[in-house]
């Protein structure tokens, strides 16, 4: 494999890792933001069923996946 990048490509994937952890980010404000107003409505329509653990659960799942694949935590990602 060639391991010896000109200037232009070494911009252009740094470029394009600023952009994967801007738009992790973003992702991770937006659950952040939108929970609390999720688990708001859930309280006063339906306190009986907390459904809103299910909204919780299923979006934090994909943040805790959008993270590891931004991030290359796991190898299998890549």
């Amino acid at each position: 494999m060639k391991t010896d990048f000109t200037d232009a490509e070494r911009y252009y994937r740094a470029q394009k890792k600023v952009k994967e952890i801007r738009g992790f980010y973003e992702h991770l404000t937006l659950y952040l933001i939108s929970n609390p107003i999720v688990i708001v409505v859930n309280l006063t329509t339906s306190p009986g069923y907390f459904w809103f653990l299910w909204c919780l659960m299923g979006w934090g799942l994909a943040i805790v996946i959008h993270g590891l694949k931004v991030f290359n935590l796991p190898p299998f990602f890549d």
